[in-house]
C-alpha cells in the first residue's frame, strides 16, 4: 500500500497538468517520457527515500527505477474526468506485482 500512495504523490504534479489542459494521458507529449522525482511527501511529511526515482511513461506502460534498477513496471490509465485527476498503475513487476 505504501508504494501506491508514493506513486500517487509522485504523479500528482503530472496529473495537475493534465487537468489544466483537459488532455488524456495518451495524448502525445502529455506525460510521455522520463520524469525524475525531486521531492515527495508521504502522510504530509517529506519522503526523501524516493528522491531521484525515475518514472518513465511510454505508450500505456510505466517503469520506475532507482539507481538503474527497476523497482516497478506495468501499465497505467488516467481518468482526467475525476477531480482531482486519478492515475491507476497495474503492476507487472516488483514487490506489488499483480496489484493496482
Amino acid at each position: 500500500m505504501r508504494s501506491g500512495r508514493l506513486l500517487a504523490v509522485t504523479t500528482a504534479g503530472l496529473l495537475a497538468g493534465l487537468v489544466a489542459t483537459g488532455s488524456s494521458a495518451q495524448d502525445a507529449g502529455t506525460i510521455q517520457g522520463a520524469w525524475t522525482v525531486v521531492s515527495a511527501e508521504r502522510n504530509a511529511k517529506p519522503a526523501a527515500d524516493v528522491t531521484e526515482h525515475r518514472l518513465t511513461f511510454s505508450g500505456d506502460t510505466f517503469n520506475i527505477q532507482h539507481e538503474g534498477r527497476t523497482l516497478y513496471r506495468g501499465t497505467y490509465s488516467v481518468d482526467t474526468s475525476r477531480k482531482p485527476a486519478q492515475i491507476d498503475f497495474l503492476h507487472d513487476e516488483g514487490t506489488v506485482k499483480g496489484k493496482t
